[in-house]
């Protein structure tokens, strides 16, 4: 592979957060330093709080990465951080080398970049900057301070930091605009009410001769009517006469010049405090030749008593020196009496804990012989529904010989293929689409009872051993959204302790049971999960059962999903074919590339909404098959993926989606689902998109080519859709 292969897989394994590959492709080949810096780039800018990148930036900030790296318009990895609201992120560059002093073209600093941020206040970064020594007083090319940009963005609680590090109240920029100016201009009163008490000069004009109150509403004017008090315990002065902003008493800047108001109160504070410390010199003087006196009398006091102490010191000596000796003895005595009582002890904790052991393999054993009683048991009634199941098949087989005599046509199924069923030109997309969500639902209803008795046993396993947890179900089985290849997942909830280490001692209770074909702890991803394969009923079942944690957002999505369903009856039945399609594709695991039915949920719901609302005010009479249509053929365009595909609830309680520009520094085509219930988490940061729209674009055509084509076409266009779009796809691959 040559050089530049590597380099820019280096770079996309950075930006993607993929640390495993990054650490792989840095072990087998050698990068110079711009290529590091262009890696270390990409993962700042797409860093997140629920990601890897922050241990790619580790990697490689040790692999020679530059700290400081500056992009073409002098914007640093810091100031980056700091827009983000990477609080973390901001702290390791920091160790690492970076500067909090760093300006760009702009001559903006980390700081104004963190209160200009559009994630909303970032407090905790500002107050963290100011920390690391920033100066909190710094302007840009057209004069505004850190003061100024976040009481310009109301961001009250980051001008509250500011101002105790000392930022300067009446600072101006180039339009001799004050702090109060330009929230006053935004009609902030909360930023406005606390410059105000911060003793904020109210009578400063601007460049066009406007005072704060001339800029601001109505509703805050009320704010400048009480009389601003001048606070005399403080040096500092809020009039514009210095030549700079402050003087040398008030000690805020290294301006030269000194206020008329300074020096007067300087003067008062200095006669005052000399008077008071003369009174204080003459007091102290008095104080110390009384005590002088009474010194003289106290040491020959302490002469006598120094004498009778030491006699009683000799004694003292003596009888502890008695007491010692009998101490050691008694001591020498307890050391052996405990030894004897710490044996015993420990001979009585490993007979109860062998006791305990043989408990729970009895315990066990008898589960077992439940377990293989209920099984003899099923497997018994399960003969007898066979035999008559074959009895009548061998019916059905009787009665299609006569069929196929008759030229009757067949029956089409969409749960799985059928040997080249004849097409029925008499059958719309439509109906194959109601009789496909009615296989669903026929099947659902029978594999209920397999499904209630499984999770029924394993709450009871994982109960028995963990008395306070409660086990829950979400996902696709709790919505009623799920197929024959899709999984159980369960959560554990109300458990204390290492998550993987109970993930583990569930793992080893449910290898004992008869049920259980094979486990999979995968405890290294960020929500370490155990994949189960069971078997009841002659039905395989995989269930997926997780520990509850912040990373974890299973049980808020559940009745998110119930809502949006409620509210439109198209989003089920495409979102069920759609993720048909995928299974077959192979294509539905995030971990490897693949679109998973959260991510797959959102962008179906995005597009129907939205299409649904046009549709409407255009009066266009439309139907289920209308948005499967228009949904492939919207996502089967590149033009789609430009965007991030998020949902956002207006007032009237419909979602309705809306689509956000991405920042300047993203220049990879990816999928980027925001979760309603979590904006700064993407939940599919890790689709191959490429395949996907490819799979896309091969499924629209799949179902439109009978329209496009007057020769008989073999099955039915929902067939081919789902079922020979894996033959295309995996031809194209």
């Amino acid at each position: 592979m040559d050089p530049e292969s590597n380099s820019s897989m280096l770079i996309r394994a950075a930006s993607e957060g993929n640390y495993e590959e990054l650490c792989e492709i840095m072990g087998s080949s050698h990068f110079d330093k711009n290529t590091i810096n262009q890696a270390l780039y990409s993962a700042v800018c797409k860093s997140q709080s629920a990601s890897d990148h922050l241990r790619c930036v580790e990697t490689l900030l040790n692999r020679t990465g530059n700290p400081n790296y500056k992009d073409s318009n002098g914007v640093s990895l810091l100031m980056i951080a700091a827009r983000l609201g990477q609080i973390q992120l901001a702290e390791l560059l920091i160790n690492y080398g970076s500067s909090v002093e760093d300006k760009d073209k702009d001559n903006r600093t980390p700081l104004m970049y963190a209160v200009e941020s559009c994630y909303g206040d970032n407090v905790d970064v500002v107050k963290f900057l100011l920390e690391k020594k920033a100066k909190v007083s710094c302007q840009d090319m057209n004069g505004n301070s850190a003061l100024h940009r976040s009481a310009e963005r109301g961001y009250v609680n980051s001008m509250q930091v500011l101002l105790d590090f000392g930022s300067f109240i009446n600072a101006e920029n180039k339009d001799k605009n004050t702090p109060l100016h330009l929230a006053c201009k935004s009609a902030y009163d909360q930023c406005v009410e606390l410059l105000i008490n911060k003793k904020a000069n109210i009578h400063l004009n601007n460049s066009q001769g406007k005072k704060p109150v001339d800029l601001c509403p109505d509703s805050i004017k009320h704010m400048f009517e009480a009389p601003q008090k001048c606070n005399s315990e403080s040096i500092s002065c809020s009039s514009s006469s210095h030549i700079e902003f402050t003087c040398k008493i008030c000690k805020k800047s290294v301006a030269e010049g000194i206020c008329r108001a300074c020096h007067d109160v300087n003067l008062q504070y200095n006669i005052q405090t000399f008077q008071e410390n003369h009174k204080l010199i003459e007091n102290y003087a008095k104080e110390i030749t009384e005590l002088k006196s009474q010194s003289l009398d106290l040491t020959k006091s302490l002469k006598c008593k120094a004498e009778s102490c030491q006699n009683y010191k000799k004694l003292l000596n003596e009888k502890e020196n008695e007491y010692k000796k009998k101490d050691q003895e008694n001591l020498a005595a307890l050391k052996t009496h405990k030894e004897l009582i710490l044996k015993k002890e420990q001979e009585e904790k490993e007979q109860k804990a062998k006791a305990k052991e043989q408990e729970e393999e009895i315990d066990s054993l008898r589960e077992q012989v439940l377990n293989l009683k209920n099984e003899k048991k099923f497997l018994i009634s399960e003969l007898d529904t066979l035999r008559k199941r074959l009895d009548e098949n061998q019916k059905e087989s009787d009665s299609n010989n006569t069929v196929k005599k008759t030229g009757k046509k067949f029956q089409i199924s969409y749960l799985k293929p059928l040997p080249i069923p004849e097409k029925n030109n008499g059958i719309s997309l439509k109906d194959e689409v109601i009789g496909f969500m009615q296989e669903i639902e026929k099947w659902q209803e029978e594999a209920e009872v397999v499904y209630a008795e499984l999770t029924e046993k394993i709450r009871r396993l994982i109960k028995k051993k963990f008395p306070s947890s409660t086990v829950e179900i979400y996902g696709s089985y709790a919505t009623k959204l799920h197929l024959p290849s899709s999984d159980i997942d369960m959560v554990v909830t109300n458990v204390e302790g290492d998550k993987r280490e109970i993930l583990r001692i569930i793992e080893r209770i449910l290898r004992n049971q008869i049920y259980v074909k094979s486990t999979n702890f995968i405890h290294q991803a960020s929500v370490p999960v155990i994949k189960v394969r069971t078997e009841l009923s002659s039905r395989t079942v995989q269930i997926d059962i997780t520990i509850n944690d912040t990373n974890h957002s299973g049980i808020k999505c559940l009745e998110f999903v119930n809502r949006l369903m409620t509210q439109n009856s198209f989003i089920k039945p495409v979102f069920i074919i759609l993720k048909e399609l995928l299974y077959v594709c192979n294509f539905k695991e995030p971990y490897t590339g693949g679109l998973g039915s959260y991510s797959l949920f959102l962008m179906v719901t995005s597009f129907i909404v939205k299409q649904q609302d046009f549709w409407d005010k255009s009066k266009y009479e439309y139907s289920i098959a209308d948005f499967l249509q228009s949904t492939l053929s919207y996502y089967a365009n590149a033009n789609a993926y430009y965007s991030p595909i998020t949902l956002q609830e207006n007032q009237n309680g419909v979602q309705s989606p809306y689509f956000t520009e991405r920042d300047s520094f993203d220049n990879y085509l990816s999928l980027t689902v925001i979760d309603p219930l979590n904006s700064m988490n993407n939940i599919g940061f890790n689709t191959h998109v490429i395949r996907l729209i490819n799979i896309f674009r091969t499924a629209y055509f799949n179902l439109k080519r009978g329209s496009l084509c007057d020769c008989a076409l073999p099955n039915s266009a929902l067939y081919r859709m789902i079922y020979d779009t894996k033959e295309n796809i995996n031809s194209f691959v």
